[in-house]
């Protein structure tokens, strides 16, 4: 190969592209041109070269890579789950609003705090079952066969006693009462309380898991219920039914503030300043369980999250070209009832703005059209979906998008969600690994076709 190509070829076909020697240091962290063809093959120089020409000339495109490269960040040990209240969270934010700060992009920071509370778990919990009759006892595997209900009570401590199906009665004293959910039946609010009333000492609610499935992690804020709450697997409950539950519990209710962050582009046109167009994803997740598995939040929603970082860092240098203000926001307390998004959109509109909303959640999957998500009133963000997805070939379907969007969409004004769709969401099966490449492409060059339609200086006319 060497006689072939001679020094000279070499040392072309390897280097082309050092003009950038920032994105090259980045990329393969070599210090200098000596220590390159010193430490790397022949053949590695020849690979290297279409990488570093490529990264180069896109310096001002959206990179995938880059972005795969900030989901790996976000779903790192470090941050444990980015859980709100906890300190990975708080870390996470920090490194999001680190990494706008870098590009330039100065951050506005959004606390907010409401009188509702979330579940914490402080250790792992134990429960056991008793059969009777022979039948012995079993220890349930936490996720696997049981888990906190997202609006259990409070519980410190080890309960133990029979379990009850049936009507509440002056017999479920000292007892677990099986919920029921069958049609005409108490809401399950109403039968923690009667429980409650009754001297009970929790509730077990049944959960269908697939075989080999786990019971998904779910965060809820909102008044809690009455009585300590469990899921339990239903198949557990059945032939035989348990006889005796003790379960050894540390659960807190914790207050639930956050912030969010935004970052702000300028427009050219003074008639748009009050209608930005709010480019957001979440940044948080549902956290590491204590002593437990991980849960990484890869997909939900560390792509779509990375997907906007990666469009700001792009558009950044795109400023002279927006006639409207592009705002890029990470929401904060999407996983516990999209309380982040409901705060700003309700300052948002005390202070008599008229934002166009695009939020992402669940970039993570190809194979199946984007699913867009719109307000009654999107029209013209839809029609600008549609011009961007025609010129770039990117196929999209209307559907079910439950996300920071409906937050924005109940107050009034325009927005969409966006989505393509995860693995494994809210269990420890959200791994970066299973983050698609493509999906975070397709999903970024519609972003930024969207920003362009509907920011540029060419739609002054846009919604």
């Amino acid at each position: 190969m060497l006689r072939k190509l001679g020094l000279r070829g070499l040392l072309w076909r390897g280097l082309v592209g050092l003009r950038d020697i920032r994105v090259l240091r980045h990329r393969i962290g070599v210090t200098g041109v000596w220590g390159l063809l010193r430490r790397l093959r022949v053949r590695r120089v020849l690979r290297l070269r279409g990488h570093v020409k490529a990264t180069s000339t896109r310096e001002g495109m959206f990179d995938p890579h880059r972005a795969l490269s900030s989901v790996h960040e976000l779903a790192h040990r470090r941050f444990a789950g980015r859980r709100l209240g906890t300190r990975g969270h708080d870390l996470a934010r920090q490194w999001t609003e680190a990494r706008l700060d870098s590009w330039g992009l100065p951050v506005r920071r959004h606390p907010f705090s409401y009188s509702s509370t979330i579940v914490e778990v402080r250790r792992r919990p134990r429960v056991d079952v008793r059969y009777g009759r022979g039948n012995g006892s079993r220890p349930l595997e936490y996720r696997t066969d049981f888990a906190e209900h997202p609006s259990s009570a409070a519980a410190r401590g080890t309960f133990r006693g029979p379990l009850r199906r049936g009507k509440t009665s002056s017999g479920s004293r000292g007892s677990w009462l099986l919920a029921n959910s069958t049609p005409g039946t108490a809401s399950l609010g109403q039968q923690a309380s009667d429980g409650e009333s009754a001297g009970a000492l929790g509730l077990v609610v049944p959960f269908t898991v697939p075989p080999k499935g786990v019971i998904f992690k779910q965060l809820f804020a909102g008044d809690p219920l009455a009585l300590p709450t469990l899921f339990v697997r239903r198949q557990l409950l059945g032939n035989p039914f348990p006889e005796r539950l003790e379960a050894d519990l540390d659960l807190r209710r914790a207050p639930l503030r956050g912030t969010n962050l935004i970052a702000e582009l300028p427009g050219s046109d003074p008639s748009l300043a009050t209608r930005p167009l709010l480019v957001g994803a979440h940044f948080d997740a549902v956290g590491d369980d204590p002593q437990g598995p991980r849960f990484p939040g890869a997909s939900d929603n560390a792509s779509g999250l990375a997907v906007v970082l990666e469009a700001a860092r792009v558009c950044r240098g795109r400023t002279g070209r927006f006639a409207r203000p592009v705002w890029f926001a990470a929401f904060d307390a999407e996983e516990t009832g999209a309380n982040g998004s409901r705060a700003l959109a309700a300052e948002l509109q005390h202070a008599g703005m008229d934002p166009l909303v695009a939020n992402v959640d669940l970039a993570a999957r190809v194979g199946l059209p984007v699913t867009v998500e719109g307000s009654a009133n999107a029209t013209g963000l839809f029609a600008a979906l549609d011009a961007v997805g025609r010129r770039l070939g990117i196929l999209l379907r209307q559907g079910p998008m439950q996300s920071d969007n409906r937050q924005f969409a109940a107050r009034g004004f325009a927005s969409v969600g966006l989505g393509s769709g995860g693995i494994g969401y809210h269990t420890p099966q959200d791994v970066p690994e299973r983050v698609q490449l493509e999906a975070l492409r397709r999903m970024g060059k519609l972003l930024v076709g969207l920003i362009e339609e509907v920011a540029g200086r060419s739609s002054l006319r846009s919604p």
